[in-house]
């Protein structure tokens, strides 16, 4: 599965019921081990003008926001502090198979 494939599934996304943000941050964080928080700036903002100027706080919320959906799926987010979000290859292994299933349904 690439990357593109998650990110436009909308079957995937309403499997974990994230809003199309979080959906972005996660399925880059599926695909990659780490992402730092300047990705997630560029990916959601990528004019800079355009950027808030809480940005911070809203990443924050956003990535707490997708800790709670996927809680229920016993997948975990860790922050790492300075640098952005990792997820272990166990966790993004079974958030694949999660999609894939949703995708196929």
């Amino acid at each position: 599965m690439t990357h593109d494939e998650l990110l436009t599934s909308l079957k995937a996304r309403n499997f974990f019921k994230l809003s199309s943000a979080q959906w972005q941050i996660f399925s880059v964080l599926v695909m990659r081990e780490q992402v730092q928080k300047k990705q997630i700036y560029d990916m959601l903002w990528p004019d800079p003008d355009l950027e808030p100027s809480c940005s911070a706080q809203i990443i924050r919320l956003h990535v707490w926001r997708i800790k709670k959906r996927i809680a229920k799926f016993d997948i975990t987010i860790t922050g790492v502090q300075g640098h952005g979000y990792f997820m272990s290859m166990f966790d993004r292994t079974k958030a694949i198979e999660l999609a894939k299933t949703a995708m196929e349904s």
